[in-house]
């Protein structure tokens, strides 16, 4: 399934991953979609933010996705996940002939499904059940239904943005909201500097 990229550039990637040269860690959902979209040979590179995703979600279309594994991670954070069992069974189902579009709708069950269950054990940790959509990934309309339906199934009150972009760009508004509302209670705007 990789069979596309140079055995050169393999090498390269293989040995930075190794070194942690040129190759730090991501936590984004957007390189989870950016891997999957790899895995399912939609796309090598990308020419601008967000293509692979793109494709990968209108790959998708309007398939109904199994459940692929998507566990927690073992770690002292909570509710971290582990992509690899899923990228694992991604390249599992290419390598055995599955349509990619039938594994590209799984991908999408899966990530929702698995958001989703996020968002409940926060919910339960916390007391909050108010969950709000934003972000980038959240421009895929596949995934945003998809997690408002299942949020609501599982007892929590989903928002999503309505006059702004969830995308970054609405970032800045955020910032002077918080701003606004610290002024108005008489607190600095900005958070002191951290001591050195």
């Amino acid at each position: 399934m990789l069979a596309n990229i140079d055995a050169r550039e393999r090498g390269v990637c293989v040995a930075q991953i190794a070194s942690r040269l040129n190759a730090p860690m991501a936590s984004s959902m957007g390189r989870l979609f950016d891997a999957a979209a790899c895995l399912l040979g939609l796309r090598l590179e990308s020419q601008y933010e967000g293509q692979a995703a793109m494709e990968l979600e209108a790959c998708a279309g309007q398939r109904r996705g199994d459940v692929l594994p998507f566990p927690y991670l073992p770690s002292p954070e909570p509710w971290v996940l582990d992509p690899i069992p899923l990228l694992l069974a991604l390249a599992e189902g290419r390598r055995r002939g599955d349509d990619p579009a039938d594994l590209a709708a799984s991908f999408h069950e899966t990530v929702a499904r698995a958001a989703i269950q996020v968002a409940r054990a926060a919910a339960d940790a916390t007391g909050l059940d108010l969950v709000v959509c934003s972000g980038g990934t959240f421009q895929n309309a596949r995934l945003l239904d998809r997690c408002l339906a299942l949020g609501a199934d599982a007892g929590l009150v989903m928002l999503r943005p309505h006059l702004l972009s969830p995308n970054d760009g609405a970032i800045s508004l955020g910032q002077a909201a918080v701003a606004a509302a610290r002024l108005s209670q008489g607190t600095p705007a900005a958070a002191p500097a951290p001591r050195r």
